[in-house]
């Protein structure tokens, strides 16, 4: 018995162990043509940054661009000053009953990107 909670005690340590050292945002990547990649050799988290130094022309931008591209349970989170956007993609079940990894992100990020190129060619002035 004295073995059983000693083992359970050992799992317990480790399980938090594990979760604790995943903090703050996974870092993501953001391609010049706005494609969004996510790490896919991860589980999908809740929050993911890229470095956006200099794409940007200026916070309200940076801002109206959040707000414009806020669906499919998906948000986003700028900070201009440290040159950061924060990507909050939320677990999605398809009609097919699977949840989206950041595989099938990466994917609709994708066919996102025109849009947000033709986001910043027309107001990133």
């Amino acid at each position: 018995m004295k073995q059983f909670f000693s083992m359970l005690a050992l799992v317990a340590v480790t399980s938090f162990s594990a979760s604790a050292a995943i903090q703050g945002p996974v870092t993501a990547s953001l391609s010049d043509e706005m494609t969004i990649t996510l790490p896919a050799d991860q589980p999908l988290a809740a929050e993911y940054v890229v470095d956006i130094t200099g794409k940007f022309a200026n916070e309200a931008v940076l801002q109206q661009f959040c707000e414009s591209f806020q669906d499919m349970g998906v948000s986003y989170r700028g900070d201009f000053t440290a040159g950061k956007l924060y990507i909050s993609p939320s677990p999605i079940t398809d009609s097919t009953g699977k949840t989206w990894d950041a595989a099938r992100w990466n994917d609709y990020f994708k066919t996102r990107a025109p849009k947000m190129q033709m986001y910043m060619q027309t107001m990133n002035k």
